[in-house]
């Protein structure tokens, strides 16, 4: 597996399909979990066109790919103040997980953040994502009070399932 910065265009369009994987689940995972319907296809609109947030000169995003250059994961890193970014869209396909693909990813925003001289990295969840959360919480990330610019936190709908994590880097 080989991990690669979307930097270019034709490196961001590699994990479009991905990303629509991504938004299905999460939708999915909470319609089953809290019965809140989201449209898959309006969150990836939405969020993959911000991607201009998740690539230099503002952040950085990250893709895994397989021997066949299939995308088996994917990580965003977005500013999130002065000395401070933001870990978005963590997603690794099922037949990638177990394997520490999800670790590696979260290591490269991670070394990132660190190159550009963060102090911090943040973090918004849902609670029924406790793979990641568990993940997260194992490579010293620990829980915080809602920040500014969360997603999870300025949708109402959310609001009570929200898990707010940062990592100081200092």
């Amino acid at each position: 597996m080989q991990i690669i910065p979307l930097d270019s265009d034709h490196d961001w369009l590699r994990i479009e399909g991905l990303h629509r994987q991504y938004t299905a689940y999460i939708c999915g995972d909470l319609a089953k979990t809290y019965g809140l319907e989201f449209d898959p296809v309006d969150l990836h609109e939405v969020s993959f066109g911000l991607g201009v947030k998740t690539r230099p000169p503002l952040g950085r995003s990250f893709g895994a790919f397989d021997d066949t250059g299939r995308a088996c994961g994917m990580i965003m890193l977005r500013k999130a103040g002065p000395d401070r970014y933001e870990v978005k869209r963590l997603f690794v396909l099922p037949d990638g997980q177990g394997q520490g693909l999800g670790r590696r990813l979260v290591d490269a925003v991670i070394a990132e953040a660190r190159s550009r001289g963060a102090k911090g990295i943040c973090l918004d969840n849902t609670a029924n994502l406790t793979t990641a959360i568990s993940l997260y919480q194992r490579m010293g990330f620990t829980d915080c009070a809602p920040y500014e610019g969360s997603d999870v936190a300025t949708m109402e709908a959310l609001v009570p399932h929200g898990v707010y994590m940062d990592l100081r880097l200092d």
